[in-house]
């Protein structure tokens, strides 16, 4: 494969904003990444500048919208992960540009949060679980492994 067909420069307008983005997870041809914002002193835990999926081959990319509850002084951000789309589509479920899912891993206190993106062209969508039954109460030393088959990983 020609390396040229992988460059990230169809995000030009992002860079320029923001500095210098961080692959946060692939899945399929999809890459999910982060932005900082430029201007900012970018604690680990603030929300990101900008969180895009973008498909290099295609050269096609969306911004994801900042989850619409998200208060910086109540809520930790902690990281973000793609996942499959929920629904199977004319590419025979498989993920695309048109069916895939961005988890976000929030904190608000101790009580871990699961707030889930869903693309659907015009019919995009926001979903929000508590899975503090799930997950313990919350452990600096706890590390996150990332999905695996639908599920949080966490070691």
């Amino acid at each position: 494969m020609n390396a040229r067909h992988f460059s990230l420069d169809f995000l030009s307008d992002m860079t320029a904003e923001f500095i210098k983005p961080e692959i946060m997870d692939s899945r399929g041809s999809l890459l999910l990444m982060e932005f900082r914002d430029s201007n900012r002193n970018n604690l680990s835990h603030d929300f990101p500048g900008a969180v895009v999926v973008c498909e290099p081959l295609t050269k096609r990319y969306a911004a994801i919208p900042r989850p619409w509850d998200f208060d910086a002084s109540s809520c930790r951000y902690e990281r973000s992960y793609l996942l499959d789309g929920g629904v199977a589509n004319e590419a025979g479920g498989l993920i695309g540009m048109t069916n895939f899912r961005v988890l976000f891993e929030l904190y608000r206190g101790n009580r871990a949060h699961a707030t889930v993106f869903t693309a659907g062209g015009n019919m995009s969508s926001w979903s929000e679980k508590a899975i503090d039954d799930v997950l313990p109460v919350i452990n600096y030393k706890r590390r996150c492994l990332g999905p695996r088959r639908g599920l949080l990983v966490l070691f």
